[in-house]
């Protein structure tokens, strides 16, 4: 169908005399087979990319794909932009509607794709959400660190954000970050554990660890109790400043998984000089992460012997679908 912009609106007519003759947009219901029909049509283009064609996928499936950008086709039937998305719909194997705009200029190819996208931040302040930057890190690297996929899925960063809002702003508003020397590497995999450990342990002995971690001052009537938090300072250095093996060779998840591992022995004051990389043990397992690893997070309830002290429920989305 024609998009009808005959409604009287002084914007509707001047946008309707610049549409090129034959350019048509409708919105169309794609199936898996048509978008493979699609695919077959394009040209040379960029290289798949496989995570967001997995991310797209698990978007239409949950059902959170919502209409946007446009499908576009060349005046000669020939796809040029949306391969992903449609690649999304043949993993997805769901039908998927469509704004598909027909009829493009060939000339336009060279300029497809060269606007600026808009951060997960960006889209939280259109949609009346004071997030930053910082705080969405948090839920981002959650996400990779316990294998999932976050690209471009915003609606999860946002989702995990509101549900564990406490903790991540514990994390993000105690976590001392300035210019000086007594100061915290600015690391989010540290501040990724700081706000998990929120909900299991007490958050003044958290305040604690973070002073020890930025001032690299233990409390000098806590014998070695405290080092737990100066060895996990060292490490992190030895990645993010250092030059050699350890830092080479260690992925940077890694200071979050030992993040983890220093505050229990902080919290619990236990004293501990040098970190051994203990896997991916988790500590401070949330609800969300627990899909698929039920038996690895009944080990680690009966070794942290703990449970959560703060109850946390699904927060409303509407307010996404409706921006």
């Amino acid at each position: 169908m024609m998009v009808n912009t005959k409604s009287g609106n002084l914007l509707d007519s001047l946008f309707e005399e610049k549409v090129p003759t034959g350019l048509a947009i409708e919105v169309i219901k794609i199936t898996p087979e048509m978008a493979e029909e699609l695919l077959s049509t394009q040209q040379p283009n960029r290289i798949l990319n496989e995570r967001r064609i997995a991310a797209y996928a698990a978007m239409m499936k949950d059902g959170d794909w919502k209409i946007a950008d446009p499908i576009k086709i060349d005046i000669n039937g020939r796809l040029y932009d949306g391969q992903h998305r449609l690649h999304g719909v043949v993993k997805a194997n769901v039908v998927v509607e469509f704004t598909v705009i027909r009829g493009m200029p060939e000339h336009a190819k060279k300029y497809c794709d060269l606007g600026q996208t808009r951060t997960a931040a960006q889209i939280a302040q259109i949609a009346g959400l004071n997030i930053t930057k910082q705080h969405l890190s948090i839920p981002r690297q959650w996400l990779a660190y316990h294998s999932f996929n976050p690209i471009s899925n915003h609606k999860a960063l946002f989702r995990l954000y509101l549900k564990y809002e406490k903790g991540i702003e514990f994390a993000v508003r105690n976590y001392k970050r300035s210019s000086g020397s007594n100061s915290s590497p600015d690391v989010t995999g540290v501040r990724c554990a700081i706000a998990k450990a929120y909900y299991y342990e007490n958050h003044a002995r958290l305040l604690e660890f973070m002073e020890v971690f930025a001032t690299r001052f233990p409390n000098p009537t806590s014998g070695d109790s405290d080092y737990a938090a100066l060895a996990l300072r060292n490490f992190v250095e030895s990645i993010t400043k250092g030059s050699g093996t350890v830092a080479k060779k260690t992925p940077k998840e890694e200071i979050y998984w030992r993040g983890c591992r220093c505050i229990d022995l902080f919290c619990k004051s236990i004293g501990v000089k040098k970190l051994y990389n203990n896997g991916k043990f988790d500590f401070y397992p949330l609800p969300d992460f627990l899909k698929g690893r039920e038996e690895d997070i009944s080990r680690s309830k009966k070794r942290i012997n703990r449970n959560m002290m703060i109850e946390v429920q699904d927060p409303d989305m509407s307010f996404f679908d409706a921006n």
